[in-house]
């Protein structure tokens, strides 16, 4: 008979987790759309290897970021209450360093010349989304974040190190 694991032994887990996720380990992503059933896929598919937190409303994705923000940020396009747009807008003037993606089902990548162009949003995934390719896109997006922090250390010891005068 399989034992199921204490109330200590989970949250021992979570802090750990947690631990990994400050130091880089293990990244985050947060993941809007008002589609209840795509945020439950998306957590069964991802959960194991990422922290994931999702919500379906405007005012939860707002309370959740600022609670806690994420590595990598996804966002429906079509949504009730706002749309992806103008969400990844608002989080890219938040959370700069955040990697974003829009989902959606039914615009074009052209639409969005400016969002791209301005980094607003790195990435686009058709909707409805393969686990497969899904996969590659948070791939891309850890090696994105991965490199910026390399560029940051070569900054930081770049303006550490001593100047060179003539």
């Amino acid at each position: 008979m399989i034992s199921q694991p204490s109330d200590d032994c989970i949250s021992d887990l979570i802090n750990v987790m947690a631990g990994m996720e400050e130091m880089g380990l293990i990244k985050s992503i947060f993941y809007l759309d008002d589609e209840v059933g795509c945020l439950d896929i998306f957590e069964s598919c991802f959960g194991d290897e990422y922290h994931v937190r999702t919500a379906s409303t405007l005012a939860e994705a707002r309370r959740m970021l600022l609670e806690r923000p994420a590595d990598i940020i996804i966002s429906d396009q079509l949504m009730p209450e706002i749309s992806g747009r103008e969400f990844l807008s608002e989080v890219a003037r938040a959370y700069p360093s955040s990697y974003r993606v829009m989902l959606t089902g039914s615009m074009t990548v052209g639409e969005f010349i400016p969002e791209i162009s301005s980094g607003i949003v790195h990435l686009f995934v058709a909707k409805p989304w393969e686990a497969r390719h899904m996969r590659q896109v948070l791939e891309r997006a850890s090696l994105h974040d991965a490199l910026h922090r390399i560029e940051d250390q070569g900054n930081d010891n770049i303006a550490r190190s001593p100047s060179i005068r003539a």
